[in-house]
């Protein structure tokens, strides 16, 4: 009875059991690595019962010694591991990351450095490995250099170093450095070995012999759970970047970064007809021939030994040659505990094995089903979450365009009781002065009358800059046939003595007889706001050429109009941006990013028109363009009058 219970203990702890391993890995947490985060965090290693811990190059430990010194089971290295197994390491590959090696030189496009031959006597950064590795070595010879050749200098680990000139090239990887390039707007070029002929593997999970031998169904569950690992990364790289952005970034890499990572990566793993992570002896033994040439290797061995094959029971030499020894096994039998008498005790051990087999089975099944459930309904709640952000945010700008919307009409209304307040009094002074200019006539004080006619002037303008103030706000129930020309000298009359004032010249190109269907009162205010912008521009960039010029030309179809500035340009990093609501160059209380929105929404919108933008030599172009396609109604207009409906204020 005691050894059923020992029996039954002994499949339990089989069934729960997790076996505790270690992998080194040769640099810091990053998408490299991708595949052995996803197998840890989405419970792969779990599942065949390991319980991986992940190291990465903090430690100051080299992979290979960590494997070999027992303090990681499992590593990941460089094609120099071949060097190692020739000189009598007993280790094994189990599988190649990388098809092609993302390890590259990197140089800056104005160095004028494209191939290996010009870096004759230039500045090179090579890590330790690298100056004596096959590839790079390789590299030299066929453009027939030596390292000695060029200036070398240690590896700064910083791509700073490139960036500040400190150097001319540095081993990189075509994953990380050349997008930090791309984003700083420095432009990069890469020397890459694979282009000379030399494609070498990279990233290589390697083991000892001795894990093989005594645990290999430890080493097969990691092997299988590692390449699932890997295989899952591949196929989802935003999902897989975001992990390793919240748990496995020590260097502080945006999400962008990783999944740029991440889709370099992916071409360099996968080969056509090649199963992920293969390791080809052809190509180990054409590695290997590299090495004997530098005098690294003395010969090239077979590399069948070295390669891990999962589907194959490892046997040490020693049991070999024991099981040669003794072809023939005899198994000795207790008398006195014959089986026979006991076959319903081992029946029963056997069918309560099953069970709890079973019962193990089922619930990690159900383990693995909930935790599913879980991540679908975390999943589900962040993209809730995302569209209620959204919807608040859609929201929150609609409430900014009631309120300016709210503000103008405002406006329009305090004009329009100023209009009637200001009315009444300048009728009676311009009466007035009308009273005094005939005295003064009748008297035959010349002077007197001319100061006169200044002042009834200046009462006639004010009178008219009402009027425009007015119209500018009234709200148009209908389109009406516009002459662009009239519309234009509207905006002058009411822009112009601030241009002046800023001394700001306005030149016009400006056909008098194109007409276009509009709201007139919202087309003066795209010009308006328009042209207060290049006023702004110019003003901020303190040229010496203060001009706007104003052109408008037209075909059977179109309107064109551009309004042109000399204010420098509009800078290319916001060139897509300036069009979006709440969008602006200026200080809060200066500008609400409303302007350039609302004027797009009115000439794309209300008129079907196209309002761009671009940049010339001088300054910054808009180009309104609108259509002259009119209704037969307005036809039938145009034909019984000489003059469009609209004439200005």
């Amino acid at each position: 009875m005691k050894r059923l219970w020992v029996s039954l203990l002994f499949f339990v702890a089989l069934g729960w059991a997790q076996e505790s391993v270690t992998i080194q890995l040769p640099w810091l947490n990053q998408f490299q690595f991708a595949g052995y985060y996803v197998a840890k965090e989405k419970g792969f290693y779990r599942d065949v019962g390991l319980d991986v811990t992940i190291v990465d190059a903090r430690t100051k430990q080299e992979p290979f010694e960590a494997v070999m010194n027992g303090k990681a089971q499992y590593g990941v290295g460089r094609s120099s591991l071949i060097v190692n197994y020739i000189s009598g390491a007993p280790i094994v590959l189990m599988a190649a990351v990388f098809q092609s090696s993302p390890m590259m030189l990197l140089t800056r496009k104005d160095a004028d450095i494209r191939t290996v031959k010009e870096l004759k006597n230039r500045r090179v950064m090579l890590t330790a490995d690298t100056v004596e590795g096959a590839e790079f070595q390789a590299m030299f010879r066929s453009a027939g250099l030596k390292t000695s050749d060029v200036k070398l200098q240690e590896h700064s680990h910083d791509v700073q170093s490139l960036i500040r000139g400190e150097t001319d090239a540095m081993v990189a990887y075509l994953s990380n450095e050349p997008y930090i390039l791309q984003k700083r707007g420095i432009e990069s070029h890469i020397i890459h070995p694979k282009e000379y002929g030399f494609d070498f593997y990279s990233d290589l999970l390697f083991t000892t012999k001795e894990e093989t031998i005594n645990h290999p169904q430890r080493a097969e569950a990691f092997y299988t759970a590692s390449i699932r690992g890997w295989l899952w990364a591949f196929d989802h790289i935003e999902e897989t970047a975001d992990l390793i952005s919240k748990y496995y970034n020590p260097q502080k890499k945006s999400l962008d970064a990783l999944i740029y990572e991440g889709r370099v990566l992916k071409a360099l793993a996968f080969k056509p007809n090649v199963a992920f992570g293969t390791v080809d002896s052809v190509r180990l033994e054409k590695i290997a021939r590299w090495y004997r040439l530098m005098g690294v290797i003395p010969l090239v061995p077979s590399f069948e030994p070295l390669i891990y094959n999962h589907n194959i029971l490892e046997l040490s030499d020693k049991e070999k040659a024991w099981l040669t020894a003794h072809p023939v096994v005899r198994v000795g039998i207790d008398r006195y505990w014959p089986p026979i008498d006991y076959q319903w005790v081992w029946w029963i051990v056997g069918f309560m094995s099953v069970i709890f087999v079973l019962i193990a089975h089922k619930n990690r099944r159900l383990d693995t089903l909930v935790r599913q459930r879980t991540d679908e309904l975390e999943t589900f709640n962040q993209r809730l979450q995302e569209e209620i952000e959204k919807a608040v945010e859609k929201n929150r700008k609609q409430e900014k365009l009631l309120m300016q919307q709210a503000k103008m009409a405002e406006i329009g209304s305090m004009l329009e009781s100023i209009a009637h307040q200001w009315r009444q009094p300048l009728n009676i002074l311009g009466l007035s002065m009308a009273r005094l200019n005939l005295n003064c006539a009748l008297r035959g004080d010349a002077e007197s009358s001319k100061v006169i006619e200044i002042a009834e002037a200046q009462i006639g303008y004010m009178s008219q800059t009402i009027d425009d103030f007015r119209n500018f706000f009234k709200q148009d129930r209908d389109q009406i046939m516009v002459n662009i020309n009239t519309l234009i000298n509207d905006v002058e009359a009411l822009l112009g003595p601030l241009l002046v004032l800023k001394k700001i010249a306005i030149e016009r190109n400006v056909d008098p007889t194109i007409s276009v269907l509009v709201y007139p009162n919202e087309f003066k205010q795209v010009l308006i706001n328009l042209v207060n912008n290049a006023r702004e521009a110019i003003e901020q960039h303190r040229g010496h050429e203060r001009i706007i010029r104003i052109r408008c030309t037209a075909d059977d179809r179109y309107c064109t109009i551009g309004i042109e500035d000399t204010g420098g340009g509009i800078p290319m990093e916001i060139m897509d941006k300036i069009f979006d609501p709440y969008f602006t160059t200026k200080f809060e209380s200066q500008g609400t990013g409303i302007g350039l929105y609302m004027a797009k929404m009115i000439i794309e919108k209300h008129f079907l028109g196209k309002l761009s933008v671009h940049n010339t030599p001088k300054g910054a172009c808009f180009e309104i363009r609108l259509n002259r396609v009119m209704p037969q109604k307005y036809n039938a207009q145009s034909q019984n009058s000489e003059t469009p409906l609209y004439s200005g204020n």
